[in-house]
């Protein structure tokens, strides 16, 4: 049976907030769901509406209309097969989590959508520990991944109403290449992080831990 953790599995976002803040993440994730507080802007609620919509098939026409290129002009596809694929995997006895905003199911290639003012720059995505998560993930599940992902970053603003919205420019496409030894070593932070957790969750569960 896969070790104890928090709603039986370790997402990004708290391997995340774990290494961020132990005493913060305790908090925010130990709590039943339901007593948990959840932190929102309109910053935030734009990109979760922004996710919903590129999980439709056909893609609104909002979304439909915009492009993405790399910095050498290179098209790309702005989705991939799959939106917010699911990846639920046990890795040395611990249930670990991911959710990717796009992957391909034949190249086993994914990208990760953000809404931003402001594009990432390439030092930003090559320090982006989430995209070496979904690679351990994926290669542990299907056996192999493509070693490039992207960012997508898909401009947006605030207008003078104070109202977000897409600017109409094009989706810029930053590539990361995530190499066999930073997944060896994002595995063995995983797992220690997971058994990390698990340690002191049990620990909370038994009332040695008081929050």
């Amino acid at each position: 049976m896969p070790n104890p953790l928090p709603d039986g599995c370790m997402r990004y976002s708290l391997f995340e907030a774990w290494l961020v803040n132990k005493q913060a993440a305790m908090l925010r994730y130990f709590v039943p769901e339901d007593q948990r507080t959840s932190f929102t802007n309109k910053w935030m609620e734009f990109g979760s509406r922004v996710a919903a919509g590129l999980e439709e098939r056909p893609l609104p026409e909002w979304l439909e209309k915009i492009e993405c290129f790399d910095k050498e002009d290179k098209k790309h596809r702005l989705v991939y097969d799959v939106n917010e694929y699911r990846i639920i995997h046990e890795i040395e006895g611990f249930m670990i989590r991911g959710t990717i905003d796009t992957y391909d199911e034949t190249l086993h290639k994914f990208a990760d959508h953000k809404a931003v003012k402001t594009p990432w720059t390439q030092g930003k995505t090559n320090k982006h520990q989430q995209l070496d998560f979904y690679s351990v993930l994926i290669e542990e599940k299907h056996g192999w991944v493509d070693e490039e992902c992207h960012i997508f970053c898909i401009p947006v603003t605030d207008d003078d109403n104070d109202f977000i919205r897409l600017t109409g420019e094009p989706a810029l496409a930053i590539p990361r290449i995530v190499t066999k030894e930073e997944r060896v070593a994002m595995k063995k932070l995983i797992v220690d992080t997971a058994r990390d957790i698990s340690i002191c969750y049990q620990a909370y569960l038994r009332g040695d831990i008081k929050l």
